[in-house]
């Protein structure tokens, strides 16, 4: 089971790279420029978002696909990214609580 994942992730890096550069360039676009702080910080949640549904749904759907009760495909992929976010949300808003 662990011998495909390294290759999926590796196929998703380019991808992953576009998706994280295009993310802080969005976020830290302002009129006088990109400011790079502006960046970091509004598009950290997003890029960790999508580095979850990655490994997620490369690495975790494999090894969670005869656990996972539904009958297709897309089904358990989608459970399982879905299950991801909810977790890295949820501790991303308790981070936040405690910050303020």
């Amino acid at each position: 089971m662990f011998v495909l994942n390294p290759i999926e992730i590796v196929k998703l890096g380019k991808s992953f790279l576009i998706y994280v550069l295009s993310m802080f360039i969005l976020f830290g676009l302002q009129p006088s420029g990109i400011l790079f702080k502006d960046a970091l910080n509004g598009g950290y949640h997003f890029v960790l978002l999508g580095a979850v549904s990655i490994l997620s749904g490369a690495f975790l759907t494999p090894l969670g696909l005869p656990l996972i009760p539904f009958r297709t495909f897309l089904s358990r992929v989608w459970s399982l990214v879905l299950l991801s976010w909810l977790l890295i949300i949820s501790c991303l808003s308790e981070e936040a609580g405690r910050k303020h």
